[in-house]
């Protein structure tokens, strides 16, 4: 009797990190990739000096795959297409299809897709037919297991439990309601207790303040992040943020 080594993986497949711009949606990518491949709490990892995360982050390069998402990022270039290569055409991998199958052959480790930017792409036609095996229910050796036929190669392609997707946007409005099924979503927000006295000035008290009125006046989807003002030394730089930085973004 062999016992198959399956990866201990966390209750989520498919997560997506929205809010507004400078609250470090990305910053916390490196953390949340690290707790599904290391099985250690996000707060234990939080608290460890960046320099060496970032270190361990570099180590799993198998494991990790960034991409960021813009308005002509495509299906080619994400699961499959085929290309012109030494006088012949060749159909070629897409990164995401790359490392479904190196999850696929390691069954015994996790693996983490990193999505920066996603609703700046058109989701839909970037994950094409493979949308549909993102349901934790569709995944290989589920109750509902799925594969689908790819256009291009025509290999039978399915989605493993030891996979998963990790995103940033700043607004749901791209969304419609099949792709948010599919996701669970972290929402965001500033975090003022990083930001500390500036020349006598409370900086996380004033962009708090700040972000009040704008919450009021407006909505949540228009908050200042904090990260604008994670570097001021001084008055003379928080009035070159509130310049370059706060101003045109009001």
């Amino acid at each position: 009797f062999t016992k198959k080594i399956v990866a201990k993986r966390p209750s989520y497949l498919n997560t997506i990190l929205y809010g507004v711009s400078g609250i470090g949606k990305t910053y916390s990518l490196v953390e949340r990739a690290l707790h599904i491949i290391e099985q250690k709490p996000i707060f234990e990892l939080h608290q460890e000096p960046r320099d060496i995360l970032n270190m361990r982050f570099k180590e799993y390069s198998e494991q990790i795959q960034i991409v960021t998402f813009h308005k002509n990022y495509s299906y080619t270039e994400f699961i499959e297409g085929v290309s012109w290569h030494k006088d012949m055409y060749e159909i070629q991998d897409g990164v995401f299809k790359k490392i479904v199958k190196r999850a696929i052959k390691n069954p015994e480790k996790n693996f983490v897709m990193l999505i920066d930017d996603i609703d700046n792409g058109n989701i839909n036609e970037v994950f094409g037919e493979v949308l549909t095996l993102l349901d934790e229910d569709r995944r290989l050796g589920n109750s509902e297991e799925l594969k689908i036929t790819l256009p291009y190669s025509h290999e039978k392609f399915g989605l493993p439990n030891n996979l998963y997707i990790i995103a940033t946007a700043t607004s749901l409005n791209s969304f419609d309601k099949e792709i948010i099924r599919k996701f669970e979503f972290i929402k965001m927000y500033p975090d003022y207790k990083m930001l500390g006295l500036v020349d006598g000035v409370e900086v996380g008290k004033m962009l708090e303040v700040i972000n009040e009125r704008i919450e009021y006046l407006l909505s949540d989807e228009y908050l200042i992040g904090h990260t604008y003002f994670l570097h001021i030394m001084t008055i003379e730089e928080l009035k070159e943020v509130f310049l370059n930085v706060l101003i045109p973004l009001l």
